[in-house]
């Protein structure tokens, strides 16, 4: 009677998440298609990206000179498809003596006539009550099905000449019905959200509700509460994270690719019989420096003309278009998201939602955000639009929000074909973000303090198997690729430094690392970290040299920069901020010690580097662009 009750159960269990077929919004983002479209009026520029926030609304955004027309082709339509856009014009030309622009949209029929879907006339220049994203929705039911041609047309305002005038339409994009078959037998996620700090989401206790959907998914998960980078940059902790290997291991970085000697995740997941498909959204992910290795199929497609990057929807509709395409065996999906990297901010209805609610004193900005102005690295961040340090972390928090939006819908299309409860996912990020937690900016990748290192790490397994439970102990980043391979069954190779996290249980001895290690490029400097203490090397470069390359001004911060060169030592239980070092008072033989440990770890480290060419990876002047316009180039 025992077994028949279990079988029972076991089969009821199986009929809560049949494998079916799932229908989901499908997303055709105009802003891809910039480089096929034709142009069908003369103008002397083309069209370009950008992005543009209006009333705290941050949104992609392509612009088109006034008066122009493009039009598109093979645009999804019929039952069910509708084009979503918001027109505006440049708010740098609002004072202007512009008397504003018009804008049309039209589509073939079948019939081959071109049908008006709607046009609209703003003149914000005038009326302040056209300062806004001006959202329209047309259905594409009258277009030629299954595709059509679509024609972008603007023009000039009735009194003048608005040939210095740019229109703009924020979001462009069609939105037709898909469905998705739950094809892949077994599938492993891993997410990586670009600089999200652990402590500004809910389930790490964060002060706004920035991620219903991670919180709902950490209900079936393991948390690791203290997950740490082994670097506070994006090349080599992605390098760490997908070969569990230390940076000065795989000494990926600006100028050196990801090593054909060292292997990652990806391959050996290959190799095993899986499937694997890739889906970036920075150049310093691109297979130039060695991330592609391993992938089937490896999306690294550059953001469009002048825009930094592609954005959370463009990446989550490649992933879903892939998984349509993906046959029955094992599949393994790597996604990063950079939407929560600076400049901050989100579309509608995230962008704005943190900041309504943000009280500002004075119409002045506060002293903290007038520090952060006199440094140039914090231009990217584009500091103008915030009256206040809390409006720029309430920014933050907003991007938070719409990335977990995108993640969420991803996840309850896995959840409606069936596959999520099987499925292994696992979202973490590559760093942190520092807030000025050390008075010295806001950003990353120079210091080792856990404020630009440590990182969140959710992780769910088949049948949700230990849900719920929290993992207060520190855990390495460099852990992930080795539990990932332990929760499908596969073989991890001898080159793997990390450990399970999950054998024999999470947070049981067996499964959680004493030490871990790591490295910061920028200011040459090593650490350690143990549950109980951190210690950090001197860092090779002095004050002067960080203050002049990286904060780019002449702004005297020695007495700020100085202490987090020097060796550092904190109690974190004690010291959870890390704002007090104990190496002036730590005693010279256990000082010389901990010296001694990160000296061997770097020995180890060259030992297993013996003999691998470095080559420097080829960045294109386009990347460098867009690298720089995310604050990381000169």
């Amino acid at each position: 009677m025992r077994a028949l009750a279990l079988l029972l159960g076991l089969l009821t269990l199986a009929a809560c998440s049949p494998r079916r077929t799932a229908s989901y919004d499908a997303e055709y983002l105009l802003l891809e298609q910039i480089d096929s479209a034709t142009m069908v009026e003369t103008t002397r520029r083309g069209l370009r990206a950008t992005r543009f926030e209006i009333d705290n609304d941050h949104r992609r955004t392509l612009f088109q000179h006034a008066a122009s027309a493009f039009r598109f082709a093979d645009v999804p339509s019929g039952p069910g498809a509708s084009l979503q856009v918001a027109p505006m014009i440049d708010p740098r030309v609002w004072k202007r003596r512009s008397d504003g622009a018009g804008f049309e949209v039209r589509c073939l029929s079948s019939e081959g006539d071109w049908e008006r879907l709607f046009e609209l006339s703003i003149n914000p220049a005038e009326k302040p009550e056209d300062r806004i994203w001006h959202q329209r929705q047309a259905p594409l039911e009258l277009c030629s099905q299954p595709t059509t041609e679509l024609e972008l047309r603007t023009h000039c305002g009735p009194k003048t000449n608005c040939g210095a005038d740019w229109t703009a339409w924020g979001n462009p994009k069609v939105v037709y019905p898909r469905s998705l078959k739950p094809r892949p037998e077994r599938l492993v996620v891993l997410i990586s959200i670009d600089t999200l700090r652990p402590d500004r989401l809910g389930l790490y206790g964060g002060p706004r509700p920035t991620s219903p959907n991670l919180d709902r998914m950490a209900a079936d998960s393991v948390v690791f509460e203290t997950a740490i980078s082994s670097s506070p940059w994006t090349i080599p902790s992605h390098a760490t994270l997908l070969t569990s290997t230390y940076p000065q291991v795989h000494g990926a970085g600006s100028k050196s690719p990801l090593p054909d000697s060292v292997p990652k995740l990806a391959e050996i997941l290959q190799s095993a019989g899986w499937q694997t498909a890739g889906f970036v959204d920075t150049p310093f992910l691109n297979r130039e420096f060695g991330f592609a290795r391993g992938f089937d199929h490896y999306d690294d497609e550059e953001a469009p003309r002048g825009d930094s990057r592609r954005g959370a929807r463009s990446t989550r509709q490649r992933l879903l278009h892939w998984l349509e395409e993906a046959d029955e065996r094992p599949a393994f999906i790597f996604w990063h998201l950079m939407d929560v990297h600076g400049p901050y901010g989100a579309p509608a209805p995230h962008g704005g939602k943190f900041r309504d609610a943000t009280e500002t004193e004075t119409a002045d900005p506060d002293e903290r955000l007038r520090f952060l102005r006199r440094f140039g690295i914090h231009q990217y961040l584009r500091l103008q639009r915030y009256q206040s340090f809390d409006e720029l972390l309430a920014s933050y928090d907003e991007g938070i929000a719409f990335v977990d939006e995108v993640i969420g819908e991803v996840l309850d299309i896995l959840r409606a074909t069936g596959t999520y409860d099987d499925a292994v996912i696992a979202v973490t990020s590559d760093h942190g973000e520092s807030f000025l937690d050390h008075d010295i900016w806001v950003g990353h990748g120079l210091f080792l303090t856990d404020d630009e290192i440590r990182v969140p790490l959710v992780l769910k397994l088949p049948g949700n198997r230990w849900a719920g439970r929290r993992v207060p102990e520190m855990v390495g980043q460099i852990d992930l690729a080795p539990t990932l391979l332990d929760a499908v069954d596969v073989d991890t190779p001898d080159s793997f430094q990390g450990r399970s996290l999950i054998s024999p249980a999470p947070g049981e001895a067996g499964s959680l690392p004493e030490i871990v290690f790591g490295y910061s490029s920028n200011v040459r400097a090593s650490f350690l970290r143990t549950s109980e203490y951190k210690y950090i090397g001197a860092a090779e470069a002095d004050w002067k040299r960080v203050a002049s390359v990286h904060l780019r001004t002449r702004l005297e911060v020695e007495s700020t920069l100085q202490p987090l060169l020097d060796e550092q030592i904190y109690h974190l239980r004690e010291d959870t901020a890390e704002t007090e070092s104990l190496a002036e008072s730590t005693d010279p033989e256990k000082l010389q010690h901990l010296r001694d440990l990160l000296e061997s770890h770097a020995a180890e480290s060259a030992a297993r580097q013996d003999g691998r060419p470095v080559e420097e990876p080829a960045l294109s002047q386009e990347a460098r662009e867009k690298l720089r316009a995310l604050g990381y180039l000169d």
